[in-house]
């Protein structure tokens, strides 16, 4: 998989928990230039794991 099927997988799943704010949510993820692993890991991790990430902002 790549950067950029992961980074789709992360943004529809950011989404589900919170589809009025996703676009921000993705926006400061990506602002941090996070790794391709961690991309993958958010995309494929649990959902704790996306909400640990950027807590502040899902909640």
């Amino acid at each position: 998989m790549d950067t950029i099927e992961a980074t789709k997988m992360v943004i529809s799943r950011i989404k589900t928990i919170d589809p009025q704010e996703a676009s921000k949510i993705m926006g400061y993820l990506l602002i941090q230039h996070p790794s391709e692993h961690e991309i993958i890991r958010l995309a494929f991790g649990p959902e704790n794991l996306l909400l640990s990430v950027n807590k502040p902002n899902l909640s």
